[in-house]
């Protein structure tokens, strides 16, 4: 039971899982949206002794989002990617800026982009974009559009850090869903733009070997690539870890991705201006760049993401992950069968029939 059900949660990855501590303290509270968030693939047998899922928005902490900074530090160089109507790249700057505000930091070091160029945009997502283009503004961060992820640091794809020629260095080189697209002059209408799945498998890995092939050397030593994706079939079957070609690139673990970390983020679907799709079985794969990429340069590492959790019982820091175990997970697992024995319970304490009335 404890390996098929690790192997399942996991995905079938031997990887280290992590929780951020925030949403162990949801489950801990008994949210279910949470608690399927780390059990997104239970074997059906399970599945159905548990309480059923919810919606998103019925997580515990949707009216009072964390205010904690997440996986990302207001001090450190950080990259976006490909992020749709810039909706994440909003929300991760105000989280980050509200830390800047809070300790006295200097402008937030965040260079966001998007595939599209900026006319494309504004047509795609005329409902979003151009507001999340000004409120980031006002933040200090201008967006980059047009970049293309497969020729990073190119003569075409510079992406400067603050205008500076030669630094382009990065702690932090993020990814959310990366997919790649039909035609959008596609013939059958439906089909434009639509997301790449199963079809387009073999080009969704030839994308990501040109990304890392390319994003490794804008990182500094030690840098880490966070790329999200979901983790259900097809996408278990794009063997991300096997991506990184000769990079050097090393896939260190993955985290639950809590979408209540980045309030007013919504994923979109590859060039598509309406939509979205469900990613309670997200998780962000952390790849570290190998620590010495450039010998005649000494940059100095942030650190890596990975915290300990240190000994049971020890305070731990708000911002921490917590090493997903076989005992969190069966605790997890039992609390939903909980609930289903006690939603039963209280359905069947007024099934009885009412009494009639005496005239």
């Amino acid at each position: 039971m404890d390996d098929a059900l690790r192997n399942e949660v996991i995905g079938g990855q031997q990887i280290p899982l992590y929780l951020q501590k925030s949403t162990l303290d949801c489950i801990i509270n008994s949210c279910v949206v949470c608690s399927y968030r780390l059990l997104v693939r239970l074997p059906h047998q399970v599945r159905k002794l548990c309480a059923p899922n919810q919606r998103p928005e019925m997580c515990l902490r949707c009216k009072s989002p964390p205010v904690t900074a997440s996986l990302y530090s207001p001090v450190a160089n950080t990259l976006v990617i490909g992020d749709g109507d810039l909706s994440f790249s909003l929300a991760l700057c105000k989280k980050l800026k509200a830390c800047n505000n809070k300790n006295n930091f200097a402008k937030l070091n965040v260079v966001a982009t998007t595939y599209l160029t900026k006319n494309e945009l504004y047509k795609t997502y005329p409902a979003t974009a151009s507001n999340n283009v000004k409120k980031l503004i006002k933040c200090g961060v201008t967006p980059v559009h047009g970049v293309d992820a497969t020729i990073l640091g190119t003569s075409k794809c510079k992406l400067l850090l603050n205008g500076h020629a030669g630094e382009r260095k990065y702690h932090r080189v993020i990814w959310n869903f990366p997919c790649v697209h039909s035609p959008m002059d596609a013939v059958d209408q439906n089909q434009r733009g639509r997301d790449g799945q199963n079809e387009e498998m073999e080009e969704n890995k030839k994308m990501l070997r040109l990304f890392f092939s390319r994003v490794v050397d804008l990182l500094i030593p030690g840098g880490e690539v966070h790329l999200v994706h979901k983790t259900k079939p097809p996408y278990n079957q794009w063997d991300i870890s096997e991506q990184v070609g000769d990079s050097g690139m090393q896939l260190a673990g993955a985290v639950v991705f809590d979408r209540e970390m980045y309030p007013g983020y919504i994923n979109r679907k590859a060039l598509v201006g309406r939509g979205s799709f469900p990613i309670s079985d997200a998780r962000t794969f952390i790849f570290v760049a190998p620590m010495i990429l450039r010998p005649n340069k000494d940059i100095a590492s942030i650190g890596g993401t990975f915290l300990n959790s240190g000994k049971p019982g020890k305070t731990k820091k708000e911002n921490e992950l917590i090493l997903v175990e076989n005992d969190l997970l069966k605790g997890v697992c039992n609390n939903l069968m909980k609930r289903k024995k006690e939603g039963l319970l209280r359905a069947g304490s007024g099934s009885g029939k009412k009494k009639r009335r005496k005239k």
